[in-house]
């Protein structure tokens, strides 16, 4: 499509659809007919959410489109500023928008050519936005020149909830020194209104930590916290402890492990038993040692406040003693571990006596001898606990561990996720792959080191036809050509395909033609979800579109989650709606089809013996019936 006709549809949609809340400009120099996307932004009706990405935005053109969303003040919710370059003009005109847009709640700048006076007069701007909930920036608004700016705004704007800090050059390579000491002397203040703080990938100086650990010592307003940063030294840490122990307002808190030592657990553990008002704990990225984390157990079980505890990972010594202490039906609800075991005898120990460990990491550290293998296949096969499995091996997989692996995705019904990291011969790939396609709740699929070659991306794609459930799919480190032979025979599996949502690290750019079937069967697959999902949620759809693409992906989780999140129910919740609406659909099958209006009612022609008609076969005959039919099969 030439770019000119682009942005008259672009003009058109954002004219006549008043449904459409959100637009992204993409990748544009906004020098010629930039005038269609302006105006269309400037008759928009309900607008909410812009976001410009990866533009050079000079004089001419931001006036303009300044201007144009000046016009959707009274509804844009969210501006987002991402990868774009500004003129000194152009930087002033968006602080003058940010200073008229009263309706503004979320204000995202990432990754942009900002100079320090230029990150300190948006900021100001921001700190006048009295409307303003969250801001979202990177590390060029903590760098040393900007030192004052965000301390200044969380200061200043009294409404602020949330401030979200990122870095987003990669680790070990920080483009400039950042100093957080302004910001967390802020959080200090009673005057700080902050609600939520996050701060990821940072290197963490030990003043900083300790400044931030005073600050929350006595902050009586944030609530949540997370700090999924490292330390810049091997003696920086946080005192996680003081926090839990002095502050009483956060109810929520996501540490990354690695700024906790070992030897600070027993003091979390103490501060944890004490505490009343944390409600949300998570160690991120955590491998501890199960001996270490006991302690914490014991706490939790003083604690009857605390509803959530993720651990990350657990591993030996003293596992076993550890999965043993968690028999406690209400503190296993309350945690969240993935137990790694490195000895077949431990992880058949755990499955014959049911240590309800629903996700499992096996990272064999010795080859696996034939009676381990009739132990893993009888507790692995038909396991009722397992949700997620993950297996990595340093060798290629043998036969026998292949024919395990899909006997327990085939038989175990409570599986969601898989991590599968070895490398693969083309019959054990195959064999794996045909127990996968049988599962019958499978969502996200982990494939690292595998070699497909025809046989092997064949089989692939014969599960990607079978399977009913999966949304996500991830290939990642894959041996010799596999992504081309992938590539190749996606677009045919995927024909028939109508639940997977996501597939990462499969871009092949030499084969362009059958990557766009690939991702237009992706946005296809996206918006059934959507349209399915209207057949769920109030108020209900009962068009035969909906009621069609809801019968094509009701098994998918991604259903459950969208329904969830639109309706805000619980996840039990909203299994149960997509239940009782799948009982409608195949009750009213007839109805939904546009065959009769209301219901079937079928006339004698005659008195005597007739054969029974089809309104009074009964219902569960009909469900027997119905489940060989399809809506798109009745034109």
């Amino acid at each position: 499509m030439q770019r000119r006709h682009s942005l008259v549809l672009v003009h058109w949609l954002l004219t006549e659809h008043r449904c459409l809340e959100y637009v992204e400009l993409c990748e544009s120099r906004m020098s010629r007919s930039h005038f269609l996307f302006r105006d269309g932004l400037r008759l928009s009706h309900g607008l909410r959410h812009v976001k410009l990405c990866y533009n050079l935005l000079y004089d001419y053109p931001p006036r303009d489109l300044m201007d144009a969303l000046s016009s959707t003040i009274a509804t844009l919710n969210t501006l987002e500023v991402v990868s774009v370059r500004f003129s000194a003009a152009g930087v002033v005109m968006l602080c003058e928008l940010l200073g008229r847009c009263s309706a503004l709640r979320t204000l995202i700048l990432h990754e942009n050519e900002l100079s320090a006076s230029d990150a300190g007069a948006l900021m100001k701007s921001c700190a006048a936005c009295r409307g303003l909930k969250a801001v979202r920036v990177d590390e060029s608004f903590v760098s040393v020149e900007c030192a004052r700016v965000l301390g200044d705004l969380v200061f200043g704007n009294q409404g602020l909830e949330e401030l979200v800090v990122s870095q987003f050059s990669p680790a070990g390579t920080q483009a400039r020194a950042c100093s957080f000491r302004e910001l967390f002397n802020a959080l200090a203040h009673q005057r700080t209104m902050l609600r939520n703080l996050e701060m990821y990938n940072f290197e963490l100086e030990e003043s900083d930590l300790r400044c931030l650990c005073r600050a929350l010592t006595v902050n009586a307003k944030m609530k949540r916290l997370t700090l999924l940063c490292s330390g810049a030294s091997e003696d920086a840490y946080f005192s996680l402890a003081a926090v839990i122990s002095n502050n009483v307002s956060l109810t929520e808190i996501c540490v990354n492990a690695c700024l906790l030592p070992s030897w600070s657990l027993k003091a979390v553990a103490s501060a944890i038993e004490t505490n009343v008002s944390l409600r949300k704990l998570s160690f991120n990225d955590a491998c501890l040692i199960a001996d270490d984390a006991v302690e914490l157990l014991e706490a939790l079980l003083v604690n009857q406040t605390l509803e959530r505890v993720n651990l990350g990972h657990i591993n030996q010594p003293g596992l076993l003693n550890f999965l043993k202490r968690t028999g406690d039906k209400d503190l296993r609800n309350r945690l969240e571990l993935t137990a790694v075991y490195g000895s077949a005898q431990d992880l058949i120990y755990s499955l014959n006596h049911d240590l309800k460990t629903p996700s499992v990491s096996f990272i064999p550290v010795a080859q696996i001898r034939e009676e381990e293998f009739l132990g893993l296949s009888r507790g692995l096969c038909g396991n009722s606990s397992i949700t997620s499995l993950s297996v990595h091996l340093n060798n290629a997989i043998d036969s026998n561990l292949a024919v395990l692996l899909s006997a327990a995705f085939a038989s175990c019904r409570h599986v969601r996720a898989a991590h599968l990291c070895f490398p693969t011969e083309a019959s054990e790939a195959v064999t794996i792959l045909q127990g996968i396609a049988k599962s019958p709740n499978l969502c996200d699929l982990v494939i690292r080191r595998w070699t497909f070659e025809h046989r092997e991306a064949a089989a692939f794609g014969d599960m990607l036809r079978a399977t009913q459930t999966l949304n996500s799919v991830t290939l990642e480190e894959l041996q010799g050509d596999s992504g081309a032979f992938l590539v190749m025979e996606l677009p045919r599996a995927l024909e028939t395909n109508y639940t997977l949502l996501a597939l990462n690290d499969c871009e092949q750019t030499e084969d362009e033609q059958n990557m766009f079937e690939i991702r237009d069967a992706l946005r296809r697959n996206l918006s059934l979800l959507q349209r399915a999902t209207r057949f769920v949620v109030p108020p209900v759809s009962d068009s035969k579109k909906a009621a069609s693409a809801f019968e094509k992906v009701r098994k998918s989780r991604a259903l459950v989650t969208n329904v969830s999140r639109l309706s805000g129910l619980s996840e039990p919740e909203a299994v149960e709606a997509v239940k009782l609406r799948g009982r409608y659909l195949d009750e009213n099958f007839m109805a939904l089809a546009r065959v009769v209006k209301q219901k079937v009612v079928c006339e004698r022609e005659g008195a005597g013996d007739c054969p029974v008609q089809l309104d009074e076969i009964g219902l569960d005959c009909w469900l027997r019936l119905r489940s060989y039919l399809r809506l798109d099969d009745i034109l």
